[in-house]
């Protein structure tokens, strides 16, 4: 059988079209598809990368706001703890001028690895007196804060305020230490032996 002329030429046509579409299908598409991919999956990987250096950042600065903690006085001994924040008040009260003043624990409450302490004060002095103890309070190295302030004067007109303050301070918890040392991994090699450190 002997084609014409114009039928070589649409059998060619037809052909390359069929070759192109074949090119476009299996070759340029997939390549296309695989660039997009590749091109969310690095942009994937920056933010992580954003994120592991924010986070890696972070941790330098908390590192560091944790070593005031400890060197400022973070007891592992509620007990402790309680007579540090005590002290501490009756203290400042004093070197404030503060007067009538009473300092009672309230209670603990255990938070993942630390021990919430509340405490009660009640004292009377002047607006300045006050505003200080609130800033020692404040500025402890040791990690206390103020929960709640109640002030009312005890004469109209006369600079003497009545104090109510409700703090609450941390301190380690040693059931939670003994069970972060216990679950720490053991060097390689370490002996058992009770002498031998790890």
């Amino acid at each position: 059988m002997v084609f014409t002329k114009r039928e070589q030429n649409l059998g060619i046509g037809v052909g390359a079209l069929i070759a192109l579409g074949a090119f476009w299908y299996f070759l340029v598409t997939p390549y296309f598809d695989r660039r997009a991919l590749i091109a969310e999956q690095q942009k994937d990987t920056e933010n992580k990368l954003q994120d592991a250096k924010i986070l890696f950042k972070k941790q330098r600065q908390l590192r560091d706001v944790w070593a005031k903690m400890r060197a400022g006085g973070l007891k592992s001994d509620p007990s402790e703890a309680d007579s540090q924040v005590q002290h501490a008040l009756r203290d400042w009260s004093q070197e404030c001028g503060l007067n009538k003043l009473s300092v009672k624990q309230e209670r603990n409450t255990a938070e993942r690895n630390f021990i919430a302490m509340s405490f009660h004060l009640t004292g009377s002095g002047s607006q300045a007196a006050v505003a200080k103890l609130l800033w020692d309070i404040e500025t402890a190295p040791a990690p206390m804060r103020v929960d709640e302030v109640q002030l009312s004067p005890q004469k109209e007109g006369v600079d003497d305020l009545q104090l109510q303050l409700t703090l609450s301070a941390l301190c380690l918890n040693p059931e939670a230490e003994k069970t972060v040392k216990s679950d720490q991994p053991r060097a390689a090699g370490a002996s058992d032996s009770k002498g031998d450190p790890l």
